[in-house]
């Protein structure tokens, strides 16, 4: 009797994984020191966004229809940290370009309204 273990090549739901940010654009993107990966879950129940910047817990909402994703009311909290900064703030403007999204494997690439990735992501692990 075969046994099916087609569950760990499966790809992640786009909603409720835990989805961290490896690149912003065409450029990979790491935690600055001493800091935890930026990261967005799309909570399955509520329509929200949760995550981290890097720095800053991330909080929104978000729209989702077929291969259509959008996000609004996205903000964070206010700490200052020593380093990334500039990536936080660049990852927090980015979400409210997209338009689409794909899952490819493990990771989900967001793109415009053009088709062009402004993010890519890799699921975390459970």
């Amino acid at each position: 009797m075969a046994v099916n273990d087609s569950s760990s090549s499966r790809s992640p739901e786009l909603r409720g994984t835990d989805w961290r940010l490896v690149a912003l654009g065409d450029q990979p993107v790491a935690p600055a020191d001493s800091q935890r990966a930026a990261r967005v879950v799309l909570q399955p129940n509520s329509k929200q966004v949760a995550g981290s910047g890097g720095c800053n817990r991330l909080f929104g909402v978000y729209e989702l229809n077929g291969d259509a994703l959008r996000f609004s009311g996205v903000g964070s909290t206010k700490m200052a940290c020593r380093t990334g900064m500039d990536t936080e703030a660049a990852f927090l403007s980015t979400l409210l370009h997209v338009a689409r999204w794909r899952i490819d494997g493990q990771q989900l690439a967001m793109s415009d309204s053009s088709g062009a990735v402004l993010a890519r992501f890799e699921a975390t692990p459970k």
